[in-house]
């Protein structure tokens, strides 16, 4: 079952990617001749106009073939044809594919955050206060408990800290006796405040170590190793300290204290820009649901889809640096593995999943390296600022080597996806 969502969430992102590019040259006149969804042999094939659609057994990639996209000496092009037009019409047409997964991406968020609104933790107590930050110049103490903003009753814990503003914020708080405190904030300054949140599960991941041990949503994690857990944060922290170790997990369910040797499996994290190995046993914090507004959906779902493109960028260039293994680059078998563990969490958490993916192709394919897109993108580039195109056998070795080049790529996919399937 697994396998054939995977094959469906690629065929979806893979159709996205082509459609950009098909929508770009029949907006500009340009003679589309195949839209192709995989490759190798045909399974279904229909025309429509110019354009053979044509679905393939081997579904990881596509491609659309335009007339007159294959460099020639000496040879006249056609109007309709894609090399007789001006460097910004193959501009935008090569830019078209990575800009549709980039939109895609964006929609799926508006649809998950406008569908499911975002999660909050629980309750309105102070966690922690960060040393020396603005909640603890004015005072503010761990165990206090928030009543008020600025006179307004405390929604949550979103409400809260997006209703912060530069300046002072009159915060009413409960310490025995009710108090007021002034905190004073510069302009996107994090005030220092650490929500108070219990160790009550909120998710379990089916299949996963805590699902295997017993576990259950509401359950409240007491103990690892003997040793108390009074947060969330605390659990995590000793849970990540141990991957693929044995833990004894205490826990209370209506009253009754439970426990069980949990083995927690390892995971690879980046802290602090280094790739580390982590503990985890699958489990996910309670939370609440907020609906939001029209205007919060479009702007978490901007913020987010910035934030994942920055992210992505980023791993890349750790990748690229050294400062994560080549290993973590996977294929179809890691992208299965991903949406099998995500879809025990939710259909909000496959969406993020959808999304996720969908930007990863769009900063891959504007990659400035031959045969992606942005390879073109790089040498078109190139011609508008020169004003001198490559001459067609340029254009072949650059395609050529580009060929060369995604086969290596494959290769070492479907290696890193072979060593991870044999947990290697």
């Amino acid at each position: 079952m697994i396998v054939i969502e995977t094959l469906i969430l690629l065929s979806i992102l893979v159709l996205v990617h082509e459609f950009g590019h098909f929508i770009a040259a029949r907006k500009l006149g340009i003679k589309v001749l195949k839209f192709s969804i995989g490759f190798g042999p045909t399974l279904l094939k229909w025309r429509s106009g110019d354009t053979d659609f044509v679905l393939s057994a081997i579904p990881f990639g596509g491609y659309v073939k335009m007339a007159g996209e294959e460099p020639e000496e000496g040879r006249d092009f056609g109007p309709d044809e894609f090399l007789s037009r001006p460097v910004s019409h193959r501009l935008l047409v090569v830019s078209g594919g990575p800009l549709a997964n980039l939109v895609f991406g964006f929609a799926v968020y508006l649809f998950a955050y406008g569908f499911f609104g975002i999660t909050t933790f629980p309750g309105n107590v102070v966690g922690e206060v960060i040393a020396d930050s603005p909640a603890y110049e004015a005072g503010i103490q761990p165990k206090d408990t928030l009543i008020a903003l600025e006179g307004k009753p405390f929604e949550n814990w979103n409400w809260f800290f997006n209703s912060l503003k530069e300046g002072e914020n009159r915060i009413t708080i409960l310490r025995g006796e009710t108090l007021q405190v002034t905190l004073r904030l510069e302009k996107d300054q994090d005030p220092g405040i650490v929500p108070y949140i219990p160790p009550v599960v909120g998710k379990v991941l089916k299949g996963g170590p805590a699902y295997r041990a017993g576990i259950k949503p509401g359950d409240r994690i007491l103990e690892i190793n003997g040793q108390k857990v009074e947060t969330w944060s605390q659990l995590v922290d000793i849970v990540q300290k141990h991957p693929d170790e044995e833990l004894e997990i205490k826990w209370e369910r209506d009253g009754r204290v439970m426990s069980a040797v949990v083995r927690t499996q390892a995971a690879s994290q980046l802290q602090d820009g280094k790739e580390v190995k982590i503990g985890k046993i699958g489990i996910k914090v309670a939370s609440l649901e907020i609906r939001l507004n029209p205007l919060e959906v479009v702007r978490i779902s901007a913020e987010k889809t910035a934030e994942s493109t920055i992210l992505i960028f980023y791993v890349f260039y750790k990748i690229i640096s050294g400062g994560i293994s080549v290993r973590s680059v996977g294929g179809p078998i890691m992208i299965g593995k991903m949406i099998e563990e995500t879809q025990s969490y939710g259909f909000f958490s496959l969406l993020i999943l959808l999304a996720l993916i969908s930007i990863n192709l769009f900063v891959v394919n504007i990659l400035p390296l031959p045969a992606l897109d942005g390879g073109h993108i790089l040498v078109y580039g190139v011609e508008a600022l020169t004003g001198k195109r490559l001459s067609p056998k340029a254009q072949s070795i650059i395609q050529q080597i580009g060929f060369g080049f995604i086969v290596l790529l494959i290769a070492l996919i479907m290696i890193m996806d072979i060593l991870r399937l044999l947990g290697r």
